[in-house]
Formats: structure tokens, C-alpha cells, sequence
């Protein structure tokens, strides 16, 4: 799998209208360092700084 296209991801989005959070999740990936590997590439292209969790879905706005 080239991670660096994402020929082999599917994903599903959504958007929560109680908070207007958005969620997207991305499938297929062969192990955990293949989606670290496009997890920080990702998120770089974005331009977003981010924080890996252990936890599912961490309210960023409750770590303050």
C-alpha cells in the first residue's frame, strides 16, 4: 500500500450539528505506523497542530 496517496483508505466523515465538530475517520491502513506516518503528514499539509491520543474522541477544549 502507497500510504502517501491513500489508493487503498477509505473514509467516512461527520459532522456533529450539537457542537459543529467535524470527525473523519480513515480505513485501511496495513499497521499503526503507516497511519502515524499519514496521520503526521496529514495533519502537516493542513497545517494544524495536533495531539495523538490514546483515547477515542478527547475534547481538546477540556484539556485547558
Amino acid at each position: 500500500m502507497d500510504i502517501f496517496y491513500g489508493e487503498n483508505l477509505d473514509s467516512i466523515c461527520y459532522v456533529d450539528e450539537k457542537d459543529n465538530s467535524v470527525i473523519i475517520k480513515f480505513y485501511g491502513f496495513g499497521n499503526s505506523l503507516e497511519a502515524r506516518i499519514f496521520l503526521g503528514i496529514t495533519m502537516g499539509r493542513l497545517g494544524f497542530d495536533y495531539t495523538e491520543s490514546e483515547e477515542r474522541f478527547i475534547d481538546k477544549r477540556k484539556l485547558n
